[in-house]
């Protein structure tokens, strides 16, 4: 905690100062040189037997952050100086059958939706506070879970974390 108070105080030192270096700029990204909080505020439902386990969510996004270089660890929200991302999974009904057709089932259930809210975010870091993620990635196609928690983690090291911005992550299945 010590190290990010004193990484943002140099941070607002220098934006009060004046323009940042580019030094100065890639001096401190959050969530790479120090771990950031990961908490989930959901019960996962049980096993779904056309979108996958709803409980390997959080296991699966964590190691998709991890190998695209950033550390998060799991816990719960804290109002402490470690930047936290608070996410609620919010489950949906989902067609059951692979290609539409008659008499579709629709009791099958995945994750429709991730909302991603950035805790104790300080003055000095320029980054969004929330996002919101969908997981249709057709007019009637959602992705399971496997795909989600690949499709979540690129989208919050694209619009949360990233300094310099590419393409946006793809929402296909």
């Amino acid at each position: 905690m010590t190290s990010y108070r004193r990484i943002t105080n140099v941070m607002a030192l220098s934006l009060a100062v004046g323009a940042p270096t580019s030094a100065q700029e890639a001096a401190f990204e959050p969530c790479r040189e120090m771990a950031c909080i990961l908490a989930l505020e959901w019960t996962p439902p049980p096993l779904d037997r056309r979108y996958g386990n709803a409980a390997e969510f959080e296991d699966r996004l964590l190691g998709h952050l991890k190998n695209a270089g950033y550390a998060f660890v799991r816990g719960e929200a804290s109002d402490q100086g470690v930047l936290t991302f608070e996410l609620r999974p919010r489950m949906v009904k989902a067609m059951c059958d692979r290609v539409a057709g008659t008499e579709t089932a629709m009791n099958c259930q995945t994750i429709g939706e991730v909302r991603v809210a950035v805790l104790n975010v300080g003055p000095a870091l320029d980054m969004r506070l929330s996002l919101v993620v969908r997981g249709q990635c057709g007019a009637s196609e959602m992705m399971d879970v496997a795909r989600m928690s690949e499709y979540v983690a690129a989208m919050i090291g694209h619009e949360l974390l990233a300094r310099e911005k590419g393409p946006r992550p793809s929402s296909r299945c």
